[in-house]
């Protein structure tokens, strides 16, 4: 089945504002473990100027750590319109307005240069005409790559929780074992522990939210399979379709090369689903 040009160049923005929103989101972790590494840093230091400087560092981090949050929530919220409005566009057939096409396709925050990389004839399996059925498969193989994924991305992201647990409590109880800090020293610790539980915080409710956007993927793809038939109706799929895309929404997004460190394993995943276990 031909794809229209316009569905391939929302392909390429769609998966060049992915991979933008993925590279945001590995800076943002950095710029948290950077952050966390100065808390632990500072356990021995009894400079008050040394202490000083490392809370001011600290801070500016922090700052560039909202920046970063804030480019991060504008590149995925794109992400996501381009990717419904693809696999709407795609799975029924519908006709995008010129000026909507043209919009999509420029307000994005990705290169332009990788948009046309990107662009990929292959990239939904299903060969169906457009229609419901299309839209079922293609939306049954989106939750089925998201699940395995937000799985993988918890169990990786309870991990730097745990770290960054540790890393907290090694600072409160190595600044409570230091005996009467001066004021210096008081106020750079009190900044060092309050930003090490803000970033404690963020891990945490990443790894819980890509558990829950694994478990509600999971549940899409189930339910789907009641209407793999020859002529579903739309209405109960656009059902579907809208809790789908409030379950991925509510998490962020994957990391860089998430799906690259992992990519045998992912494959045979998907194709053991599409095939059983051989």
């Amino acid at each position: 089945m031909s794809i229209q040009p316009e569905i391939l160049t929302l392909i390429g923005c769609q998966k060049a504002e992915f991979n933008h929103a993925a590279a945001l989101r590995t800076w943002v972790i950095r710029t948290q473990t950077v952050i966390a590494a100065l808390a632990a840093a500072t356990i021995p230091v009894k400079s008050d100027v040394a202490l000083y400087v490392v809370a001011v560092i600290a801070l500016g981090l922090g700052v560039v750590w909202l920046y970063l949050w804030k480019e991060l929530g504008e590149s995925r919220g794109h992400a996501e319109r381009l990717r419904r409005t693809t696999m709407l566009v795609g799975g029924l057939g519908i006709t995008l307005g010129g000026a909507e096409t043209l919009e999509l396709s420029r307000e994005g925050k990705a290169p332009h240069k990788e948009v046309k990389r990107l662009i990929d004839p292959e990239y939904f399996a299903s060969k169906k005409p457009p229609g419901v059925p299309r839209l079922v498969d293609m939306l049954e193989e989106s939750a089925i790559w998201t699940a395995n994924l937000a799985r993988i991305a918890a169990q990786e992201t309870w991990l730097l929780f745990g770290g960054s647990i540790v890393v907290l409590l090694l600072v409160m109880l190595a600044a409570a074992a230091i005996g009467q800090p001066s004021e210096w020293q008081l106020g750079a610790r009190i900044i060092m522990a309050i930003l090490a539980s803000l970033l404690s915080a963020d891990f945490l409710g990443a790894a819980m939210s890509y558990g829950g956007a694994y478990q509600a993927a999971k549940r899409t793809v189930d339910r789907l399979q009641l209407y793999k038939g020859a002529s579903p109706a739309l209405e109960p799929v656009m059902l579907v379709f809208g809790d789908y895309n409030s379950a991925v929404e509510s998490m962020p997004p994957f990391s860089k090369g998430l799906y690259q460190r992992h990519e045998k394993r992912l494959n045979e995943e998907y194709k053991m689903f599409l095939t059983g276990p051989q």
